[in-house]
């Protein structure tokens, strides 16, 4: 007798487990199928906006020049017959955009081709640079350097927090560590 009084008082708790494994899995799966659907829905929004941004790329990329002439892409190359010069060129355009942001630089050095684990000779060319800067300034050096031609590729940043003592005031500085890249055409002789 006490083990059908035993069973008898499980009976009620299994019944509560089937019951919950009935309408608790469906339920479950529904969720998940929610959930992979709002995925599916947030990829194809973001592959329609970069397919968006691609077209208008190829668009300017296609047009015509304003003036009817091919357009020509050799501005995006630094000058110089040979890599020497391309690196001073190079030299030359971060040190201007240096000093139209009120930077202070404080050395460039050339990055020798096979130091950083690149084939060497491939038409790329390394700049080091150390410099001071204000947020703002280091702001406008980053769009400078980035957004215009010839075209520069920051490689590494990294930034340290300095103070400088001005006319007994203490105003933010940064140092920042950069290494930039830059590309050149060789001059077929």
């Amino acid at each position: 007798m006490s083990e059908t009084s035993g069973t008898a008082a499980w009976r009620p708790v299994k019944r509560m487990l089937a019951m919950a494994c009935f309408i608790g899995a469906p339920a479950l799966l529904v969720v998940l199928t929610a959930l992979n659907g709002l995925h599916v829905h947030e990829s194809r929004s973001a592959a329609a906006d970069m397919e968006i941004q691609l077209s208008a790329i190829q668009r300017r990329l296609n047009a015509p020049a304003t003036d009817g002439k091919p357009v020509d892409i050799s501005r995006i190359y630094l000058a110089g017959a040979t890599r020497t010069l391309a690196i001073a060129t190079l030299q030359q355009y971060v040190t201007a955009a240096a000093s139209a942001t009120a930077g202070s630089l404080i050395e460039t050095a050339p990055v020798e081709p096979g130091s950083t684990g690149v084939v060497p000779d491939l038409g790329e060319v390394r700049l080091r640079a150390t410099l001071d800067i204000d947020n703002n300034g280091l702001l406008q050096l980053l769009f400078i350097l980035e957004s215009s031609v010839p075209l520069i590729d920051i490689e590494t940043l990294s930034i340290r927090h300095i103070s400088a003592g001005v006319n007994n005031q203490t105003e933010d500085k940064l140092r920042v560590y950069m290494q930039v890249r830059g590309y050149w055409r060789r001059q077929s002789a």
